[in-house]
């Protein structure tokens, strides 16, 4: 299975944000989504890049391959904002590093 971004990663506004209070999360399997294809799925909430398998696969192993890549599910603030890649996730990370 190959978790490696399929599409250019567009500009990311983390700068703009202050992430006083960040917490990333590993996905669990409540974070299992599925195309119309009953193929698994992963959709980050920052930059909308989408990651889909060659086939089906178990739940419980795409989301141990997704954690093991770097997908996150990221908190601000105590609200959670969602499923993030692992590019997006190591933003947000530089970006709160350099504000504390």
């Amino acid at each position: 299975m190959n978790l490696n971004n399929s599409s250019p990663t567009p500009e990311k506004p983390f700068n703009a944000l202050r992430m006083n209070t960040m917490n990333i999360k590993p996905l669990e399997l409540t974070e299992f989504q599925q195309t119309a294809q009953n193929k698994p799925l992963l959709k980050c909430v920052c930059c909308r890049d989408r990651q889909t398998s060659a086939g089906v696969i178990e739940a419980r192993d795409w989301i141990t391959a997704a954690n093991m890549c770097g997908w996150r599910v990221v908190f601000t603030r105590g609200e959670r904002m969602g499923t993030c890649c692992p590019s997006c996730v190591d933003d947000m990370k530089r970006v709160e590093a350099q504000q504390a």
